[in-house]
């Protein structure tokens, strides 16, 4: 039996996690495929900021990928999945995923993520540090991360998988306390949010 090209804009949706409406025509389709920014999403994530201090600032534009509603879903297991980059989460910061709120120098923690057996799967790892970077949210602080889906997050370092080029005893963090960016000695201890591929 040879599907239409309805039957295929369907299955696209479903494949992305939108149930579209029975009997809806090929525009509709394309429509609710822009509307949830499946069409044309190359490029980076929002940071999140809906407020303008200024004209023409990052609130005035709020460009880029959705960044919350569709974005995330909680799969009911303790994990969450970012239907736009593909990625899934642990969701808790003291659950077990998180190593139950616990700080670990880089190399334990990235042990800890590869050797992590967590949701029925074990392909879990320390995220990379713009993977990391993309579930802040710059319009919040204390932490500067959605707590609906990430619960317990700590405002604090997190580390990425990512080493530093010029100093390679050293590598990437994420601080969820305001965002920030930055690089420290791979000794310290922080926290780890385990990621892997959802597809």
């Amino acid at each position: 039996m040879s599907k239409t090209i309805n039957d295929l804009w369907v299955e696209m949706l479903l494949k992305e996690g939108i149930v579209p409406t029975a009997g809806k025509t090929i525009n509709d389709l394309l429509y609710e495929m822009l509307q949830s920014g499946l069409l044309g999403r190359k490029g980076v994530v929002k940071t999140g900021q809906l407020t303008s201090y200024v004209d023409y600032d990052d609130g005035y534009y709020q460009k880029g990928l959705p960044v919350s509603g569709a974005r995330f879903t909680d799969n009911g297991d303790g994990t969450i999945t970012d239907n736009v980059l593909k990625l899934q989460w642990a969701k808790d910061g003291n659950g077990a995923g998180c190593n139950n709120g616990g700080t670990l120098a880089w190399a334990a923690a990235i042990s800890f993520c590869k050797n992590l057996n967590f949701a029925n799967h074990t392909d879990w790892r320390l995220p990379n540090v713009k993977e990391l970077q993309s579930i802040v949210d710059y319009e919040l602080v204390y932490p500067a991360i959605n707590q609906t889906f990430f619960p317990n997050t700590q405002s604090n370092f997190y580390w990425s998988g990512t080493t530093y080029a010029d100093y390679t005893d050293g590598a990437w963090f994420v601080s969820f306390y305001d965002g920030y960016v930055y690089l420290d000695n791979r000794v310290f201890d922080y926290y780890v949010r385990p990621v892997r591929s959802s597809q």
